[in-house]
């Protein structure tokens, strides 16, 4: 059984909730810092999580993650520090969402890693056999993938086939968030004159901080020894139904049986998702779970004509975590209601 011969769950409400995880790309230093100095549940679960990775590392990720010279501006890119703190800032408000009371999620999407929170959310596989095999990713990637970059743009879609500025350097379109958005990858110095490009014809555009061409054939490279790593995974049944954004359907899938390579070097197809969503479920509420409340943007301006779905984040780039949080428990009753 493959990802798309899923059914639409039919015990739902119209309105259901949908949690969203955020992938590679959306971190920076000191995220969900607010949480972990002020919430119990969020501290220790980062600390439980930590503690997996004790073996395999030879400093804590949190005290790279939330370094008291680390700014939230400083481009945040060690991937074998970016991979372990993407996964554990987001199960962690997870579970802090869950001790807060509030309603369990119906539905959990993934963006890219944000597949993998999505999975150790739903009980398919606990966050602590994961981390060690988002560390081994890492090391793979930093040893045998070619160096590259990330490119996100705020142009129209159709600009990146009509338009050869976008096809230098061998990028690639790597995923779309919403029409008028998308991201490309490839190596670092054809995206460095594409940037330049667009810099010169004031197109808004955004470097993602990574280091690597993730969702390109800049990763191709690794694939004998991911599908090597993802053969001792112990998959179980997801308990909430798992969505993801590489599919494009909306569909839920099956940990067990998902091409888990097709999540790392396909595109992303975040806005495919969300309309299949919205088209499925137009009462939902999306709470996005990922750090930089860019998803949340993806709903308001993908789904911008629908006022019936609602959108919130929590963690933000700006702080007010806790605020956020607080203010997500006040209106929640009233998005779901």
């Amino acid at each position: 059984m493959n990802a798309f011969s899923h059914p639409w769950p039919t015990d739902l409400a119209p309105d259901p909730v949908i949690w969203m995880f955020a992938g590679q790309g959306a971190q920076y230093f000191q995220m969900g810092r607010g949480l972990y100095d002020a919430h119990p549940v969020f501290r220790a679960s980062m600390l439980r999580m930590e503690e997996a990775l004790q073996p395999y590392l030879d400093h804590p990720v949190t005290d790279v993650l939330y370094d008291d010279f680390a700014h939230v501006g400083d481009t945040f890119d060690q991937l074998t520090d970016t991979h372990p703190a993407l996964f554990m800032v987001q199960v962690a408000l997870a579970e802090t969402l869950i001790a807060e009371g509030l309603p369990k999620p119906n539905l959990l999407l993934g963006v890219s890693l944000g597949e993998y929170v999505a999975a150790a959310v739903s009980g398919a596989i606990s966050p602590e056999e994961v981390l060690p095999a988002l560390l081994r990713q890492a090391w793979t990637i930093q040893s045998k993938a070619e160096p590259g970059a990330m490119l996100m743009v705020l142009d129209d879609l159709a600009q990146f086939e009509a338009d050869p500025i976008y096809r230098r350097g061998s990028s690639e379109l790597a995923g779309v968030v919403f029409d008028r958005c998308f991201v490309i990858t490839g190596p670092t110095n054809g995206i460095n004159d594409i940037a330049d490009d667009l810099r010169a014809r004031d197109i808004s555009h955004h470097r993602l901080p990574v280091r690597y061409a993730f969702h390109g054939s800049g990763i191709e490279a690794i694939e004998t020894s991911f599908r090597a790593a993802l053969r001792a995974f112990s998959w179980g049944a997801a308990q909430i139904p798992v969505i993801g954004a590489s599919d494009g359907t909306g569909r839920p899938f099956d940990p067990v049986e998902r091409d888990w390579w097709k999540v790392v070097r396909g595109p992303i197809r975040l806005h495919e998702t969300l309309l299949a969503l919205n088209a499925q479920y137009p009462k939902a509420t999306y709470i996005d779970c990922g750090p930089a409340g860019n998803l949340r943007t993806a709903c308001l301006y993908g789904l911008g004509d629908d006022l019936r779905a609602r959108s919130f984040a929590v963690m933000t780039p700006f702080g007010a975590d806790t605020q956020n949080l607080s203010a997500l428990k006040n209106h929640l009753g009233e998005a779901v209601g």
